[in-house]
């Protein structure tokens, strides 16, 4: 029976208000071969206290902030484990995430990646909604920037290793860079099960206003996923306007109006056809709104 140790990874900041729930989730799961590492990134708010009751599980690593990237790939330089994952200190897996991953893996031996369905809780657990990306397809990922996997999804740590670390000069996108980077290595398999819980909150990023050079990542990656990649058969203009679209909808959002405008300008400028679909002025208006009830609060 296909059995290989799976690693999963938490990287943690000021986090002690969810990370129990977190650890527990993952020590429960019902497959054995299991390694937990636990990256403390320089927490001062009593994390070390709750990550002390676990020490006989789970490998603590405790080191001065360097950042979620960073933080990632120090316990995947750890990790022991054939296939990887990660799981952020305010979610939660489902018992049977990891079992149903290596399961997914073992009957599909040409895959690089699995994701599921998960669950969206708010502040204290109660379940609000649930996120089904669909199948995998990297022409959404690559033209339409929708990045399918999300809490719950594994990866073959050998296939991590040839594709590169997560970039920790990125803040608000490395998983989408590293996605973009991965796709190339071969396709992803969607668990059509919610295997995990995804927790929004006042702190969670979707919900803060976003500075200047963040807002733009997404444009960064983009471009660079097209400058290593020039020849394929994907729509290179639409992903480009798309990233403008996206990085306009983040200056909306955090009340930069001008800067919006000018990226909304861009991103008609290279595909205008993208301003033919609903789509586009609803994400846009959906940001403005967004901001407009940060306000108010």
């Amino acid at each position: 029976m296909y059995k290989p140790l799976v690693t999963i990874v938490t990287p943690t900041f000021n986090q002690a208000k969810y990370i129990e729930q977190t650890i527990i989730s993952v020590l429960n799961q019902d497959y054995s071969n299991l390694e937990y590492i636990i990256i403390d990134d320089g927490s001062t708010d009593g994390t070390d206290k709750i990550l002390e009751r676990y020490k006989s599980s789970i490998n603590i690593v405790t080191q001065s902030n360097k950042g979620q990237s960073a933080s990632l790939n120090k316990g995947w330089e750890l990790a022991k484990g054939e296939i990887i994952s990660y799981i952020s200190s305010d979610d939660s897996l489902d018992s049977r995430a990891v079992s149903k991953s290596v399961a997914a893996f073992s009957a599909n031996r040409g895959i690089v990646a699995v994701y599921c369905d998960f669950h969206i809780i708010n502040d204290s657990g109660k379940q609000i909604g649930t996120v089904s990306n669909g199948d995998f397809s990297k022409k959404k990922l690559v033209e339409e920037l929708i990045c399918q996997p999300g809490a719950g999804a594994f990866f073959l740590k050998e296939q991590y290793i040839l594709c590169g670390k997560w970039d920790p000069t990125l803040h608000q996108l490395p998983d989408f860079d590293f996605w973009l980077k991965l796709s190339n290595s071969g396709d992803f398999l969607r668990i059509p099960e919610a295997l995990a819980s995804y927790r929004v909150h006042n702190e969670s990023a979707s919900y803060r206003p976003i500075n200047i050079e963040r807002s733009n990542e997404i444009i960064e990656v983009v471009k660079k996923y097209w400058d290593s990649n020039p020849c394929n058969n994907l729509n290179k203009s639409r992903s480009i306007a798309k990233s403008f679209l996206f990085a306009a909808s983040n200056h909306f959002r955090s009340g930069r109006y001008s800067d919006g405008l000018r990226l909304l300008i861009c991103s008609f400028h290279t595909c205008p056809a993208l301003f033919l679909e609903a789509y586009t002025l609803k994400t846009v208006l959906a940001n403005i709104r967004k901001h407009w009830m940060n306000r108010r609060a």
